[in-house]
């Protein structure tokens, strides 16, 4: 019973417990947000790839493959 009503160390106890909470649930977020900014990079990518292949370059009488 000694155990049970003594606090000495309760409140380090719940702020291991609520960081703990914390840490996990950030990582659960960061598994869900990393494939999203991947998409969104590569999405980003290819469209400054099309971008740049319409670029007129200066040096050539040709087409611009637009």
């Amino acid at each position: 019973m000694r155990l049970i009503r003594e606090t000495v160390a309760q409140d380090l106890i719940e702020y291991a417990l609520l960081t703990a909470a914390i840490a996990f649930s950030s990582w659960i977020a960061w598994q869900e947000i990393v494939p999203t900014l991947t998409r969104a990079q590569v999405t980003t990518q290819q469209q400054m790839d099309q971008l740049n292949a319409c670029t007129p370059n200066p040096q050539s009488t040709g087409s611009t493959g637009c």
